[in-house]
């Protein structure tokens, strides 16, 4: 075992207490190091809307499979909305001549995903899908954000109302094997045929994509719940949504063809925080309590510049702790929390604590909400390990002394947590540090 993971095994102790620490002459040559505890560097933070999220981008790496739809309400944090916008394509030259041939449904296949699904599950849902104006397509390696519309014609041309479950395997009935077999959870939206005539119409038009696309240019989804719910969308490359063409022959003879659907998809999320707590935290700046959000929400804005109160010792560990506000049991918490910096430049950067767990086996940065006690009072919290970005910090090596926390993988999340700010009476955020004399 090295020396250095004894040494954070030390400073992980002294984390929670002080006292001097005599080490062996076989680690440190002058046989004692004296570690002090301080939790009293003055802290401060706030609450701010968070950036617009990527969504969407045109690489063959980007493989995102989790998608929103819904609305969750919360009294703390308002109303957010999750709309989902989806292009449409031909597969292949295949699609049969209808000379003979009718049309006997169209529909929209969406896989459910149950990583996508906050709120209420298991309640009523009305779901409407529209065809938007212009066709949605996006250049190589160009990038969609959550905070962009598209234009849609408001006439639905697709309705589904009913309990949506993401557990429960789906009865579809299979053209192929003229039999009923069982399907994962999915939303199944019938479409209005009227537009796939012209589709079926012509094999110009159904076996080409740029003429497809004049006729369908994508499509809007939208959904509104009995209750506070959103729904998770499979949109992974390797998914079964499509838009499932059936139609027959004659009386006994029955086919389907799928377009492709979704090869560019999008999400746009709306948060609305107007009479809410987060909006007075937002106005005041008051960081008694803080919050932070999925989706496009809300990040938590820190300011470390205290830590270069103690540039003459050697910072042998800094924690920050955040504890969480559970008497909203409402909300459902951000589960793991990511930490990053914008330098003078504009440029977000990761912090170096977490880039080197995420190459490391070994878990230091922390970040995810655990289980503490305090005066035997169990309490929720996050433990951060920020050592090297403040030592950084004190070091001069980068220009900022502000960083900003945001849920992981926010663009594909529903939680959110309320946070005991640098101001709360009895649980207010802090730096812990163990320093050494130098």
């Amino acid at each position: 075992m090295s020396i250095r993971f004894v040494f954070i095994l030390l400073c992980a102790v002294l984390i929670s207490c002080n006292e001097e620490i005599s080490v062996g002459s076989s680690i440190v040559d002058d046989g004692s190091i004296t570690l002090d505890y301080t939790d009293t560097l003055f802290l401060s933070g706030k609450t701010v809307k968070g950036n617009p999220a990527v969504v969407f981008r045109n690489t063959s790496t980007f493989d995102r499979q989790t998608y929103l739809l819904g609305q969750l309400d919360d009294p703390s944090f308002g109303s957010s909305r999750a709309d989902l916008y989806m292009s449409s394509n031909v597969v292949d030259n295949f699609f049969p001549a209808f000379d003979t041939l009718k049309i006997d449904s169209v529909v929209m296949v969406l896989p459910l995903d149950t990583l996508g699904q906050f709120g209420e599950d298991n309640v009523l849902h009305d779901i409407r899908v529209y065809q938007l104006s212009n066709t949605l397509e996006v250049d190589f390696q160009d990038t969609l954000f959550s905070d962009q519309s598209f234009d849609f014609n408001p006439v639905a041309i697709g309705e589904y109302t009913g309990i949506v479950n993401h557990l429960d395997s789906v009865d579809v009935y299979s053209v192929t094997e003229d039999r009923i077999i069982a399907e994962e959870a999915q939303l199944r939206i019938t479409l209005d045929t009227a537009l796939w005539h012209e589709i079926a119409s012509d094999t110009l038009v159904s076996r080409n994509d740029t003429l497809y696309n004049d006729v369908v240019k994508g499509f809007l989804v939208q959904a509104s719940s009995s209750e506070s719910s959103m729904i998770g969308i499979n949109l992974a490359p390797n998914s079964n949504v499509g838009i499932r063409f059936y139609y027959s022959a004659d009386d006994t003879t029955h086919r389907v063809y799928t377009f492709d659907l979704a090869n560019i998809r999008s999400n746009n999320f709306i948060h609305d925080y107007s009479g809410t707590a987060v909006e007075s935290a937002l106005n005041s700046g008051d960081d008694e309590l803080m919050y932070l959000q999925g989706m496009e929400g809300l990040d938590l804005e820190l300011d470390l510049s205290s830590v270069r109160d103690v540039s003459d010792r050697i910072i042998n560990r800094a924690v920050l702790e955040l504890i969480l506000d559970e008497s909203d049991n409402t909300n459902e918490a951000v589960e793991q929390l990511e930490a990053f910096y914008f330098t003078t430049a504009g440029t977000r950067i990761r912090l170096t604590d977490q880039i080197l767990q995420n190459n490391s086996f070994i878990s230091v940065f922390g970040g995810r909400l655990s289980d503490i006690s305090i005066d035997g009072l169990e309490l929720k919290a996050y433990n951060i390990d920020i050592s090297n970005h403040v030592n950084a910090i004190i070091e001069n090596d980068i220009d900022t002394a502000t960083i900003r926390l945001q849920a992981i993988n926010k663009e594909q999340s529903g939680l959110r947590s309320a946070i005991f700010g640098p101001a709360h009476n009895t649980y207010p955020a802090k730096i812990k540090l163990v320093t050494s004399k130098p």
